[in-house]
């Protein structure tokens, strides 16, 4: 099966030639050759630049199958292209206005985390190949519909690249979580052209927002009775340093309210946050910090049975839904009231990190 995809691929190259025409070679050997290796990439011979941080470099048929466009058509180009064989070269069909090509889901390869917390500046090339002026409005959405904007003017003939600080994004979406890089061009006609190449991540330097606060331990009885209280205590561990101070969030709640998304909503509950024993941006890097000991009732009136316990950090100045002003803002979680520390510990989701019988 192999060997007869080979012969298809080697077939179409050698037809394509005839299109290219031969006599190419002759007057200009150098555009020919590029033209060939466009025509040996198209037919999956190869497999283009795989450069981590390397979001799209706009060398193979398959770079152009990950994007969905709406008004526009996107194809490879050797007529433009910043490294490798091609570029992308966006055509518009004749009705003016706004159209737009979206880039989803592909980020270092189909189907990959989505992460950019650990880079320092989003970069591509522009140009206006038309004779008309283009507004181009560049967005980064993350998997919670949040989405950064970054509007440029590019005049007939102009070519820029476009240096992006992901420290700007930080602010507006997840850094750990992004799904779409989108491309809207606005004003176009059938005249116009924008090429587009090397979309990629640059820098290395400290991770603008990796989790760092691990969980340690807990420290409750396999058993407690409801109408009495029972000692809680738990360990949490700073991998770097806590930059403010944050309170511990603490709900205790029967297995089965899980499903009901809003924790104030489920049937059970005993909200227990705290400010801990030591203030969190005193607390050493790399040790076990308790954030107890406490002392919790159940009620009488509560239910028996398996109860879920979920613990953590959270911002208290600063709502999750609202203005995000919190260093690291990748390390955090903006779907509750406010940001909360994700774990660096593999598995342990909703925060959840024990569970206890209650009778």
């Amino acid at each position: 099966m192999r060997t007869l995809v080979k012969l298809a691929a080697l077939l179409l190259v050698l037809t394509s030639l005839f299109i290219l025409g031969y006599g190419t070679y002759w007057t200009n050997p150098a555009a020919f050759m590029t033209k060939l290796r466009l025509l040996m990439s198209l037919a999956g011979s190869e497999t283009g630049p795989s450069e981590r941080g390397l979001i799209c470099g706009f060398e193979t048929q398959k770079d152009i199958l990950n994007w969905k466009s709406s008004g526009c058509m996107l194809s490879l180009s050797a007529d433009y292209f910043k490294s490798g064989i091609s570029g992308g070269r966006l055509l518009f069909d004749g009705a003016a206005g706004s159209t737009r090509t979206k880039l989803e889901d592909y980020v270092f390869g189909p189907g990959s985390v989505k992460d950019w917390s650990s880079f320092e500046r989003l970069t591509l090339w522009l140009s206006n190949g038309g004779t008309g002026e283009l507004d181009i409005e560049l967005q980064v959405k993350d998997s919670g519909e949040r989405r950064y904007h970054h509007a440029l003017h590019l005049e007939p003939g102009a070519e820029e690249r476009v240096f992006i600080e992901l420290e700007r994004l930080a602010g507006t979406v997840d850094l750990m979580r992004i799904v779409s890089v989108i491309i809207r061009v606005y004003g176009t006609s059938s005249e116009s052209e924008l090429f587009i190449d090397e979309i990629k991540l640059e820098g290395k330097g400290d991770p603008l927002g990796k989790p760092f606060i691990t969980f340690s331990r807990l420290e409750v009885p396999a058993v407690a009775y409801r109408g009495k209280s029972f000692t809680f205590n738990g360990y949490l561990r700073a991998e770097k340093h806590v930059p403010d101070d944050y309170r511990v969030f603490l709900h205790i709640y029967p297995e089965d309210q899980a499903p009901v998304a809003e924790t104030s909503g489920r049937a059970g509950l005993i909200n227990a946050d705290h400010d801990p024993p030591m203030r969190t941006s005193l607390w050493p890097v790399g040790a076990d910090e308790s954030v107890g000991p406490l002392e919790i009732y159940i009620p009488e009136y509560n239910p028996p049975g398996t109860y879920i316990i979920e613990m953590g950090l959270f911002n208290p100045g600063s709502p999750g839904m609202g203005e995000r002003g919190v260093d690291y803002p990748g390390a955090y979680d903006y779907s509750g009231s406010f940001p909360k520390y994700r774990y660096t510990n593999p598995g342990i989701g909703g925060y959840v990190v024990g569970r206890f019988q209650v009778f």
